[in-house]
């Protein structure tokens, strides 16, 4: 009687196994499906502008020195990481400055500030792009860049 127990608490574990190998199909069949949306999703983002609340774009009015806001309508994302520090005469780092990165259909498809180091930062993918700086107290600098895929980074001086 005991061999006969025995089998029955194999069998049983054979199909308890079963049944939890098919519960854990389920769920990764589950996370193929989320995981294929997501992709989905940034896909729609890297192809198309962003439909949420653009970043905000700062253009200077030359006749006046102003500076206005305007939107940034494009999203683009990469891997190279570009950046800069911008320094004043006495190479004392300038908090505040606007920096908008251009495509090379010259829509502005970064803008952002520099930080009170004079630091900024941004992800690109290779390619050739305009960079502008602008603050109410300078006259704005340009400067055209250039990387390809293979860089890590790339400073902007």
């Amino acid at each position: 009687m005991e061999e006969k127990s025995k089998e029955h608490s194999a069998i049983d574990a054979i199909y308890n196994m079963e049944a939890s190998i098919l519960s854990m199909d389920k769920r990764i069949k589950n996370l193929e499906g989320l995981l294929t949306l997501l992709i989905n999703k940034v896909d729609k983002l890297n192809k198309k502008p962003a439909a949420s609340a653009p970043a905000a774009v700062v253009k200077v009015d030359s006749s006046q020195n102003q500076v206005s806001q305007q939107k940034v309508e494009k999203l683009l994302l990469g891997k190279v990481r570009v950046y800069g520090k911008i320094v004043n005469k006495a190479l004392q780092p300038l908090n505040g400055v606007v920096v908008n990165v251009y495509d090379k259909t010259n829509e502005v498809v970064k803008s952002l500030k520099t930080d009170v180091e004079g630091f900024w930062e941004v992800r690109l993918p290779a390619g050739k792009y305009g960079v502008e700086y602008l603050h109410k107290n300078f006259k704005p600098v340009n400067r055209t860049i250039e990387f390809s895929d293979s860089q890590k980074s790339y400073e902007v001086k």
